[in-house]
């Protein structure tokens, strides 16, 4: 069973007035009933509505129909007799009403707390909230109140869900009975602490500081990343695409300061083994998909297969994908042939220009390099989705990358960019005698595949742990080109189960 503060509060944070709530609005007042009568539940239980003797009042001393009211009176056993609705219990005290709703909890779904301020402040100073559904009115005029909702000392124990805005031209103020055009936002509330608790079966209250320094706040990049993938879950705009149903999200930007750490999210295992691979295979100049397939890293497999070769009437053998990343950033626009012809002192290396021009004219707006060749594309297995690396040395010689990514799946691809992106940028620090500065991606097309929706949902339920730091442990290398696998150490990375979705193509 769910414990759920619904609440609604003016700009002030008040809830009431005189023992009245202070606004009819008739379009929150529908969206308070469907949420307290939704039911997920299978068998139709009702919900709990539980709330002191001057909420009861202000709802006409009626209890609420399909709910079963649960009213904290020091008077409960006289109102009792006086009412005889078979949806209304009252109590002494709140907990009695806990005891005996935990004894009838096999007959109800979630409880719902629906004030006063006492009500609340029970709930909240004994941490017991699972949700808090706010209504918040944004109109800043309207600012009246005697009765407030209490301040939530560890309000970052919670992370905001959901937002919707609303409007409504017939909100009534309940004392002056003038008609207001109402401006409000309905906002979901999720108590991670309390979940990260259960998950970990954590129980001793001292772990709590060390729980909250470690887990709740201190990891805000990976919390901005989450927070795009739940806008677009949200608000984003459903599309028919090349490959699948997406909801979608025009221009993002997301930003990493990887002088510190690396930023390899935390919030589900990512694969550091293909990351690392596959960056390697672009730095030597590779479109062979069997090379990266030896190590039993399969992230071009699908790309490159007959039957999608066949897809993009491509003559290649199997494996073989064309003039892609690698190929572009150290051959851009030689004719391609095969992955094992050679291509020495053919095309631009772009690569190559970018390290010379931070080691000779680190102050040039031209350290650039870019994937995306019109003149190839129908060349390539697939056209490049991070398209461009715009390089920039800080007076402090701090190295930062800006990455343009003109299509980015949230779920899968855009934790694998941003770890490939960082380490690529530590790799040409190391080379060229630079330290991490920061990285940027700003993304075109940022989407969610509609058959990662459950996964995306199970992401963002869970809480990010510090980002792990990066060690390059042979830096005597003069070349890009030789760097190995094994000379990178990924340190103290700490992180959440796997979450399997699959690739789409």
């Amino acid at each position: 069973m769910k414990k759920i503060a619904i609440v609604c509060v003016n700009y002030n944070n008040a809830i009431g007035l005189k023992n009245k709530l202070l606004y009819k609005i008739p379009s929150e007042l529908r969206l308070f009933q469907n949420k307290t009568t939704l039911n997920s539940n299978k068998n139709k239980k009702q919900n709990i509505m539980l709330m002191g003797r001057n909420t009861f009042n202000s709802m006409s001393n009626k209890p609420l129909k399909n709910r079963f009211n649960c009213v904290i009176s020091t008077n409960a056993d006289n109102l009792q007799n006086q009412f005889s609705y078979n949806n209304l219990n009252f109590f002494n005290n709140i907990d009695n009403c806990l005891n005996f709703i935990d004894t009838n909890r096999y007959k109800f779904n979630n409880l719902f707390i629906c004030g006063g301020s006492s009500i609340y402040k029970y709930f909240i100073d004994n941490d017991l909230l699972d949700y808090i559904h706010y209504t918040k009115i944004t109109n800043p005029e309207n600012d009246f109140g005697d009765v407030f909702f209490p301040e939530i000392k560890n309000l970052k124990k919670f992370k905001r869900q959901e937002i919707v805005f609303y409007k409504d031209q017939k909100a009534i103020n309940n004392f002056t009975k003038e008609n207001l055009k109402i401006n409000y936002q309905f906002e979901v509330y999720k108590n991670i602490f309390k979940q990260f608790m259960h998950n970990n079966k954590i129980n001793d209250i001292e772990n709590e500081k060390w729980i909250m320094d470690n887990y709740s706040d201190n990891n805000l990049e990976e919390k901005k990343y989450l927070d795009l993938l739940n806008e677009v879950l949200h608000y984003g705009e459903k599309r028919e695409t090349r490959n699948s149903i997406t909801i979608s999200k025009f221009s993002s930007k997301l930003d990493f300061d990887i002088s510190k750490s690396i930023p390899i999210l935390t919030t589900k295992k990512i694969y550091t083994k293909g990351v690392i691979k596959e960056l390697l295979w672009f730095i030597n100049g590779n479109t062979n998909s069997k090379i990266l397939e030896r190590d039993n890293v399969n992230i071009w497999k699908g790309n490159s297969s007959r039957e999608f070769l066949n897809s993009r009437r491509l003559p290649y053998e199997e494996g073989e994908c064309g003039p892609i990343y690698g190929f572009q950033w150290r051959h851009f626009n030689a004719d391609y042939i095969t992955s094992t012809s050679n291509y020495e002192n053919q095309g631009v290396d772009q690569l190559q220009n970018c390290i010379d021009l931070i080691k000779n004219n680190p102050k040039s707006r031209r350290i650039f390099m870019t994937a995306w060749n019109p003149c190839q594309l129908d060349e390539m297995c697939l056209p490049p989705c991070h398209v461009s690396y715009q390089f920039y040395v800080s007076n402090n010689n701090e190295l930062s990358c800006c990455m343009y990514q003109r299509s980015g799946d949230l779920f899968l691809g855009i934790p694998f960019n941003i770890a490939s992106t960082s380490i690529l940028t530590y790799i040409i620090a190391d080379l060229t005698g630079c330290k991490p500065g920061k990285i940027s991606l700003v993304i075109g097309d940022a989407h969610i595949y509609d058959n990662h929706i459950d996964a995306v949902k199970k992401q963002l339920d869970r809480v990010p742990y510090s980002f792990p730091k990066l060690k390059i442990e042979n830096n005597n290398y003069t070349k890009i080109e030789d760097y190995k696998y094994e000379d990178f150490k990924i340190i103290d990375y700490k992180y959440h189960p796997s979450i399997k979705a699959d690739m789409i193509v």
